[in-house]
């Protein structure tokens, strides 16, 4: 997968299932194109508070809205994000610099 941080693999895999479930064409993945994933400039660029609000709007996001969306799928994601969030509180980073 040129270009994409090895890391983000399982998370881009859960993606593509949620959507390929959707409809039954197979999709050329947006982020598999990317030589740069957005998270990472968020990581890098915004302040710590601002990716913080990030992160912690994602994670309500995707809770505040599965219910009359995207059922589990929605939970998935709000578990990733909460992922990185505890990573991020941790102090650890969650892009690996090393592509």
């Amino acid at each position: 997968m040129m270009g994409v941080n090895q890391s983000y693999y399982p998370l881009f895999q859960k993606m593509e299932a949620i959507e390929n479930k959707k409809d039954d064409k197979p999709k050329i993945m947006h982020w598999d194109r990317m030589k740069i994933q957005p998270i990472d400039m968020y990581e890098a660029n915004y302040s710590k508070d601002e990716f913080r609000g990030f992160l912690k709007g994602n994670v309500s996001k995707y809770i505040m809205r599965y219910q009359s969306k995207n059922g589990i799928d929605d939970l998935e994601k709000a578990k990733i994000y909460l992922d990185w969030l505890i990573k991020f509180e941790k102090g650890l980073s969650i892009r690996v610099p090393d592509r």
